[in-house]
């Protein structure tokens, strides 16, 4: 019997409920340096100066477009570490997909992995959008952060690997790797991205200058194709003319 492939999404933050307590408590600033000088920096307040929309609503609206992308997909969804634990005690014997929550999946890519499931480790050529671009990443020869997925025996050995972004300094020349054709999902880098706000907050006005990159970025046109990938920036665009109202 075929491995089940399983999206996993590495948060279960749910930001439509967040509250700048929340944001601070969050259990992932434990792991991650970046996060806690986010929070440090009280990130949201910086943010919330300057747009129409608050930190927390922008990246709630992000989290529903990424949500439509996966549910898309008619994958079971697993969110968070906890999620993950409870799936990898059961059966390690699946294929797990990971995803940050504003990230997007083709809406095929079940079909198109599912004639990989025998290997460890699967990965493939993606999208990167970062403030509206959207350009094809150059072609890879390894497998990566995003655009990828591996078995749950991998994952259970260490758990980390698909929480830490440095996951890829992680493989290990024993597995059995299969790069499959096309594109199929999409990392996207918004104003609100951690890794976008912090060279930004490191700067002068910081909060002029997120301005500027939303208006930059909500000015660019989209490509009509993929037709899947269109639709969901065309909605994240329509989230920044918000943001900018």
């Amino acid at each position: 019997m075929a491995r089940e492939l399983v999206v996993f999404v590495r948060t279960s933050v749910d930001w439509s409920s967040m509250t700048n307590r929340k944001f601070r408590e969050q259990p992932m600033a434990g792991k991650s340096p970046k996060l806690r000088w986010l929070i440090r920096q009280n990130a949201p307040k910086v943010w919330n100066r300057v747009f129409n929309l608050t930190y927390f609503q922008f990246r709630a609206g992000l989290q529903a477009i990424g949500e439509r992308s996966l549910k898309a997909t008619g994958l079971r969804i697993l969110r968070g570490p906890t999620e993950l634990q409870v799936q990898l005690e059961e059966d390690p014997d699946i294929m797990l997909l990971p995803t940050d929550d504003d990230d997007l999946l083709c809406p095929h890519i079940s079909d198109a992995l599912a004639p990989h499931l025998e290997h460890d480790v699967l990965y493939w050529d993606d999208y990167f959008v970062r403030n509206g671009v959207c350009r094809e990443r150059e072609e890879k020869r390894y497998f990566t952060t995003n655009g990828a997925a591996l078995t749950g025996h991998i994952v259970a050995d260490d758990p980390t690997i698909v929480v830490d972004p440095g996951f890829v300094k992680k493989r290990t020349t024993d597995r059995d790797v299969c790069k499959v054709p096309g594109r199929l999902s999409a990392t996207n880098r918004t104003e609100a991205s951690i890794t976008r706000m912090i060279p930004v907050l490191r700067q002068r006005r910081p909060g002029h200058k997120l301005r500027r990159a939303a208006q930059s970025a909500v000015r660019v046109v989209l490509p009509g194709e993929p037709s899947w990938l269109a639709s969901y920036l065309s909605d994240v665009q329509e989230l920044r003319r918000q943001l900018l109202a």
